[in-house]
């Protein structure tokens, strides 16, 4: 620990599992009790309903011989905390919303404004990864699984993530209170998001009322 960078899905896992034992509740039951239905994300499921079925995008990855994209089968696994849930978009801007308002969502608050504190405190310095790769700038360091970062005197909170076929990024601005959620069926195409949701942000600040 504290000495080099390791990308450990096993501590989500544990996370699941103090969740479990504290609360003494399911952890996907807590979760849509605690975070879900608060935050009125009702598209959202750790495993998609048939009507999200039916709306859900075909995954694509890049085809090593030609370099094309080609459609592929949608992973399925239960991994969760580290990943693997599904919703919409706009869902995922209630999230930020919540986050953006420093743990508060329609006047309903997640957590208190100490452990916010905590969440948004950069743990750590030292940012590198396959999936943070090529974020920001230098200053970019992890929260509690934000990453943080400085840009031009405000502070930033931003993550990834990705399995194959699917690419989702979501970046907040916390001292202008804008943001920027994405969800995409490409593969790997995180450093394209990151380029366009850093021009949307610099958009809706240039124009901020």
């Amino acid at each position: 620990p504290m000495t080099k960078v390791v990308y450990s899905n096993m501590a989500y896992t544990l996370i699941a599992y103090l969740i479990e034992r504290y609360s003494k509740v399911p952890y996907r039951k807590y979760i849509q009790e605690n975070i879900f239905d608060p935050l009125e994300m009702k598209d959202t499921a750790f495993a998609p309903r048939p009507d999200m079925e039916e709306r859900l995008a075909i995954p694509y990855v890049i085809d090593e011989k030609t370099g094309s994209l080609v459609p592929t089968i949608r992973l399925k696994a239960n991994v969760w905390p580290a990943g693997i849930v599904y919703g919409t978009v706009t869902n995922q801007a209630h999230w930020l919303i919540a986050n953006l308002n420093r743990g508060v969502f329609k006047k309903h608050r997640l957590i208190r404004e100490e452990t916010f504190k905590q969440v948004m405190r950069r743990q750590y310095n030292q940012f590198n990864g396959p999936v943070s790769a090529g974020w920001l700038n230098a200053s970019t360091g992890y929260g509690l699984t934000w990453w943080i970062s400085q840009r031009k005197g405000d502070t930033y909170f931003a993550h990834s993530g990705s399995v194959p076929g699917f690419t989702a990024f979501m970046v907040g601005n916390l001292d202008q209170k804008t943001g920027v959620a994405i969800l995409t069926n490409g593969h790997k195409s995180h450093k394209y998001l990151y380029n366009v949701a850093i021009k949307a942000i610099d958009l809706l600040k240039a124009y901020k009322k």
